[in-house]
């Protein structure tokens, strides 16, 4: 581990008189670092890696079934006190930003949709409806009593070449049947 960092998360109190020492070798030489947890430095952000890692070693002793519950409460409460997400809590968002000022009424409205590529909107509707339908752009929005009957139209191809595929599976299927019936009839010759 030649070159890399040495990172430690611990929990304590902010006012701890402890020491933390890190004791190792290097090149066949023993050596400590101590530090004093009263002159480390605040960071943001480990609460959350070390809720993350008490999360996965309580999961990793549910091994032991006469705990579960013990364990299932402890990694609730440490994920709900840290707001994270884990295999018994999930987060939600939730938007309250009011979309319109609550005295104004609600209004139903016809939204327009756009056609397929290809499709041209006069010749997928009656000439009726769709006169109907240029004269009342110029004029506010009524109700629609008359039905809008559309006339049959072909869709545009998709990128699948099904016919294709269903000409091979097919022909395939034929060939796997007379193969096996062939197969048995030289089984049933030989013996």
């Amino acid at each position: 581990y030649k070159g890399e960092p040495l990172i430690s998360i611990t929990k304590q109190p902010i006012n701890s008189q402890t020491t933390l020492s890190i004791n190792g070798k290097r090149q066949e030489t023993n050596w400590i670092s101590k530090q004093k947890l009263s002159e480390a430095a605040q960071a943001e952000g480990l609460n959350v890696l070390w809720a993350r890692r008490k999360i996965s070693s309580l999961e990793d002793l549910r091994y032991d079934r006469s705990l579960v519950d013990k364990i299932d409460k402890e990694v609730l409460d440490t994920a709900l006190e840290h707001h994270l997400v884990s295999r018994l809590t999930s987060l939600v968002a939730v938007d309250k930003t009011p979309t319109r000022p609550i005295e104004q009424p609600l209004v139903n409205t016809q939204i327009p949709l756009q056609l397929p590529e290809g499709w041209d909107f006069a010749s997928s509707v009656s000439n009726k409806a769709y006169s109907r339908t240029a004269s009342l752009q110029a004029a506010p929005p009524a109700p629609i009593t008359t039905p809008v009957m559309a006339t049959p139209q072909a869709l545009p191809s998709t990128a699948s070449p099904h016919i294709f595929f269903s000409l091979t599976g097919a022909l395939l299927m034929a060939l796997t049947a007379l193969g096996q019936r062939l197969f048995r009839r030289r089984k049933t010759r030989e013996v």
